[in-house]
């Protein structure tokens, strides 16, 4: 995990490059989605024993752009989903049913799938840009264990599956 200050620097680092989407040059290089003005307040909740806390800030991850170009190509995806972005919006359409707890080495979280207006366009206009780009599994991080800061990066149906498990309702 990264230290206070540098977890700070970080979030400040943050390029807004779209109305609620921003990209993350410093630390993970990826796309995201704002929606902590979207989700509700969290309650911490124990699973399977494993206490969970709400985070601070609450996004839904786009393009794992490093993923999928060289690290001096990031910054010209990111100026072209800047330049998309001026004329598509994506909006917040609520989060599914569904539960998942997913366990990554000594990070837990409970992830819920989003819905996202506008995505099917994007995930076609990022496919053009980089042809090998999958669409991930659309998802926020509602809760986290104490050794988690950012997630797991579940970043495909693969990761999901790989990671996490459905919970019963």
């Amino acid at each position: 995990t990264l230290p206070a200050a540098r977890r700070t620097e970080a979030a400040m680092a943050n390029q807004q490059i779209g109305k609620g989407v921003w990209h993350d040059p410093v630390t993970t290089g990826y796309i995201g989605l704002d929606l902590t003005a979207d989700i509700p307040p969290q309650a911490p909740r124990t699973v399977e024993g494993i206490a969970l806390f709400p985070k601070q800030e609450y996004h839904c991850s786009l393009v794992a752009v490093r993923k999928y170009v060289d690290p001096a190509e990031e910054q010209s995806v990111a100026d072209a989903v800047k330049d998309y972005l001026r004329e598509h919006d994506l909006h917040f359409a609520g989060l599914g049913d569904e539960r998942y707890l997913c366990r990554k080495e000594d990070r837990v979280t409970l992830v819920a799938p989003v819905r996202i207006d506008g995505i099917d366009e994007f995930f076609a206009f990022i496919k053009a840009l980089v042809p090998e780009y999958v669409p991930p599994f659309l998802h926020v991080t509602l809760l986290k264990s104490e050794t988690t800061e950012h997630g797991i990066s579940i970043n495909s149906m693969q990761d999901l599956h790989r990671y996490c498990q459905k919970l019963t309702p």
